[in-house]
């Protein structure tokens, strides 16, 4: 039966840090699909509340007590889940690895509790975690380079086999096809076009991908009854507050502490006077590939490295969709004052 092996943050854990993913390893493969935004949940002591399948964010704009009123939940923490497959390593199998990703920082000083949806006696799979339930597609000995994948979870009451046969040449699109159930090997369905996504049965969907489709190719697909997870999990991490700092209103001129260059001597504390673009700025062109940032004094270059000055984006209308760029940098010296300057 499908279950857990460990989590991070653990159990209990304290001082997690602010931009921490919440990681889970599972003892076998899993059911991707299955594991989700409505089967892995992360909520804190927040204001907002959701309810639905969907999650909808709603609120009381009306204090009556006369209106009835569908349970929420309190704070969840909208974010991304992936997952990731981890080789076999010692007595441990392959298996799953799922990881949810915040859209923004956790705040500091905050419990979290995650909940990870186990069937806890439900028959339906679609309720919680389950194992893997469409096992990778079988080519035959086949001439075509066509290629197809799955997608969904397998929802049936029986073990079973798809074989699919092409019947006419083509590309994606142009080429048909029939399949068959071992379960039901008198039965054939068919001829379909090979669309890029075409439904199957119990879940399962065919994706036709690219490639040319040769009559007599064949693909079998085996699908197993879902294996769900019976436990549900619950554990509470508290989040760090040691990392944060209150910046000064405005950058003081004054430095109080100096600091030494190699080689001898003593210089200002550098700070940051001007960057191009300018912070927050918009409507910037997509062409700029160049950054510019000034300090108001000359500064060490062996201290300028990738794990000093990094850049990152961020999409506004997919928050989700971040990362981190690559970048070359150069430490030069204008006047007093050092210069680094980021070229994309």
């Amino acid at each position: 039966m499908a279950d857990v092996l460990s989590v991070t943050p653990a159990d209990g854990a304290v001082d997690v840090y602010l931009g921490a993913t919440i990681v889970v390893e599972f003892d076998e493969l899993m059911d991707e699909y299955s594991i989700n935004e409505g089967t892995f949940v992360v909520s804190g002591p927040d204001s907002d509340m959701w309810s639905g399948p969907d999650l909808a964010i709603w609120d009381d704009l009306f204090d009556q007590d006369d209106l009835l009123r569908s349970p929420g939940y309190k704070g969840i923490v909208s974010g991304v889940v992936t997952c990731s497959t981890l080789p076999a390593s010692g007595l441990k199998a392959i298996r799953t690895q799922a990881t949810f990703t915040p859209d923004t920082v956790l705040y500091p000083n905050v419990e979290y509790t995650v909940l990870l949806a186990g069937s806890q006696g439900s028959v339906d799979p679609l309720t919680c975690i389950t194992a893997r339930s469409v096992l990778p597609v079988v080519n035959g000995p086949n001439i075509g380079s066509g290629v197809l994948s799955t997608e969904g979870s397998y929802t049936g009451t029986i073990d079973d086999t798809i074989t699919i046969t092409i019947l006419a040449t083509g590309a994606v699109g142009t080429a048909t096809f029939k399949w068959v159930r071992t379960s039901d090997p008198l039965t054939e369905h068919g001829p379909y076009d090979t669309g890029h996504k075409v439904f199957m049965v119990e879940g399962l969907t065919l994706n036709f991908e690219s490639g040319s489709f040769v009559v007599g190719d064949t693909f079998s697909i085996s699908v197993v009854v879902p294996d769900m997870m019976e436990t549900v999990y619950k554990w509470s991490f508290t989040t760090s507050e040691s990392d944060i700092e209150i910046p000064p209103a405005v950058l003081s001129d004054e430095i109080s502490e100096p600091c030494y260059v190699p080689g001898g001597g003593v210089a200002l504390s550098p700070y940051l006077e001007e960057a191009q673009p300018p912070s927050y700025s918009v409507m910037v062109p997509t062409s700029i590939n160049q950054f510019v940032v000034e300090f108001n004094n000359t500064l060490e270059p062996t201290s300028v490295t990738d794990d000093t000055v990094t850049v990152e984006y961020q999409s506004v209308d997919e928050p989700s969709v971040r990362g981190e760029l690559p970048k070359n940098l150069a430490v030069t010296t204008s006047g007093t004052r050092g210069v680094i300057t980021i070229t994309l």
